[in-house]
């Protein structure tokens, strides 16, 4: 499934996503569900501050995912959204 597939449905909060909580080590993941749809594990997780989806698998780590958090915490991050 498409990244922006998957973004669409979040986007209009569709029942076919549901979110996991994430079990990593990383404090990185208090940020981040992983998705899935209709049921099945998709390679992408949703940060909870702005709804961005991102592409991730278990091979990637988290400095992606950390440097996410990083801009969506920045002020240039904060009046892009508001």
């Amino acid at each position: 499934m498409e990244k922006e597939t998957v973004q669409k449905l979040i986007d209009v909060k569709s029942d076919r996503v549901l979110y996991e909580v994430a079990k990593g080590k990383s404090v990185v993941w208090k940020h981040f569900v992983h998705d899935k749809v209709d049921g099945e594990a998709v390679a992408y997780v949703k940060c909870e501050k702005c709804h961005s989806v991102l592409q991730w698998k278990s091979r990637d780590g988290t400095s992606g995912l950390r440097a996410h958090v990083d801009y969506c915490n920045s002020a240039r991050a904060y009046l892009k959204c508001y």
